[in-house]
């Protein structure tokens, strides 16, 4: 594939993640049923502004840092990076590698989403489930990662071959 046809599709994964993020933090993520009667659904939004409402403010921060920012800021900084032509890719190498790093954070947050519906199941009070929003910031998580390696393999492939250095014969 042409680096013009992969520019394409890397665009349009980070388009489609952009619209996933957007719509996994705003839509809801949890459906709470207590005793079959009263149900609550909440968003990542919503769970931030519950949990600061409540006092919570310390998690509630963090959940808006690790759950919301650092997604955003990950994928604004792909949309910078896909823009760029691959040898300066190679000279933000280090730049990747910090994104790389800052990627496995999202995929933690799915995961103790799952744990919570797992925990309040288990407690009987509460019947949860989870909702569309789930399924969109999963699909923005991994679509980031996605992308994320489609620039690598860009950079990688635009990498100046090491020169092998010849020992020097004795004398």
């Amino acid at each position: 594939m042409r680096v013009g046809g992969r520019r394409f599709f890397l665009s349009l994964t980070i388009l489609t993640a952009s619209v996933c993020l957007a719509l996994g933090i705003t839509l809801p993520i949890l459906k709470l049923t207590q005793f079959g009667f009263w149900t609550t659904e909440h968003s990542l939004l919503s769970t931030v502004n519950v949990l600061i409402k409540d006092g919570q403010t310390f998690l509630g921060l963090i959940v808006l840092i690790f759950s919301i920012l650092l997604p955003v800021t990950k994928l604004l900084y792909l949309l910078l990076v896909s823009t760029l032509p691959p040898q300066e890719i190679v000279r933000q190498h280090r730049r990747l590698s910090a994104l790389e790093w800052l990627g496995k954070w999202s995929m933690h947050d799915v995961l103790v989403l799952a744990l919570t519906i797992f925990f309040v199941k288990s407690q009987g009070v509460y019947d949860a489930s989870s909702l569309n929003g789930v399924y969109f910031f999963t699909a923005a998580v991994v679509l980031m990662i996605l992308s994320y390696a489609w620039i690598r393999t860009d950079g990688m492939a635009a990498a100046p071959e090491p020169v092998p250095v010849q020992p020097e014969p004795d004398t």
